[in-house]
């Protein structure tokens, strides 16, 4: 989404978090955080520093959070995003 419509992004989350699929809430949340840390992932790597700081809002950083392979890419992404 971030690569094709980089503006779409944070709207076709919007929509996606509406579960129209009908999935039960717990295989919903984790769908929807790894797509939400995927496109903040893919702003950052592509440069859209404004969108993924709109994006994540006042979120606070993942410290402590337990390392997974997304854990890692996230990790990385908010290193120049700090940096600005």
């Amino acid at each position: 989404m971030a690569r094709y419509d980089t503006a779409a992004g944070p709207s076709g989350i919007e929509q996606l978090s509406r579960n129209l699929g009908g999935l039960d809430p717990a295989t919903f949340a984790m769908h929807l955080e790894r797509a939400r840390r995927s496109l903040f992932i893919d702003l950052v790597n592509l440069k859209h520093y404004t969108l993924a700081k709109q994006f994540v809002g006042s979120k606070e950083l993942p410290i402590g959070e337990p390392i997974t392979s997304d854990g890692v890419a996230a990790a990385f992404a908010w290193g120049p995003l700090l940096a600005q």
